[in-house]
């Protein structure tokens, strides 16, 4: 299941679970989508950091879910702003990103934090995450999210793939218009983000991409994909 979030500057963050698991109680305490809840949490992760943490509070307490990651696609200003505050407000969610993106997170020019409001340095994230890893809330398929390296927009953008449902958070690697994160900026490069996105052009074409800006699509329409 995918929630998304509404974050600082048009960002996108998003709640991710197994909606096999328990689509979550909302407040009034009836089903989602009729399924039955058994009152115990579902094991969520937040991807991106830029949503204020009452919200996420609220949208988890809403669908029942407990806070088990908090993932970062890249560390860009606008979708790690409130990254301090949500590790402070769910001290038991993992914050995670790609090993390189540290070294974005601590450059303010790196992390475009003076181009929006004025030089932020970030802490290092303890743990790191690699490509090919898999990240897993609960026990099943549908928890899992694997981790793709696409390094251009930043040195250490990473996307999050589940393919028993067949969705892709693309951060700022991959938009839904045909469009790509931009390579002008400190640790960007175009060569690196042409590998990533012929890299994404391998998954199947009716992948669902969640972006970190503006709407949804598929890699078939925007890369063409594989059969």
């Amino acid at each position: 299941m995918v929630y998304r979030i509404p974050g600082v500057y048009l960002s996108n963050n998003y709640l991710f679970w197994d909606e096999e698991a328990g689509d979550g109680k909302p407040v009034d305490g009836k089903p989602v989508d009729g399924k039955p809840v058994d009152g115990k949490p579902v094991d969520a992760a937040l991807i991106d950091a830029a949503a204020e943490p009452a919200v996420v509070a609220e949208k988890l307490a809403k669908f029942n879910l407990r806070l088990k990651y908090i993932i970062l696609t890249h560390g860009h200003y606008d979708h790690v702003a409130c990254l301090p505050e949500l590790m402070r407000a769910f001290p038991e969610a993992k914050a995670v990103c790609m090993e390189a993106e540290n070294e974005t997170l601590a450059d303010p020019a790196a992390n475009v934090s003076r181009l929006f409001v004025r030089d932020i340095s970030y802490p290092p994230l303890r743990d790191v995450i690699r490509d090919g890893e898999v990240l897993r809330l609960g026990s099943g398929e549908g928890g899992e999210l694997r981790v793709i390296s696409t390094p251009g927009h930043t040195p250490g953008s990473c996307c999050l793939y589940n393919s028993k449902s067949r969705i892709m958070f693309t951060g700022d690697c991959l938009f839904a218009d045909g469009g790509y994160g931009r390579v002008d900026f400190p640790g960007g490069s175009m060569r690196l983000m042409a590998e990533s996105l012929h890299k994404l052009a391998q998954y199947p074409g009716d992948v669902t991409i969640y972006p970190g800006h503006e709407g949804i699509s598929t890699i078939g329409m925007e890369l063409g994909g594989a059969l």
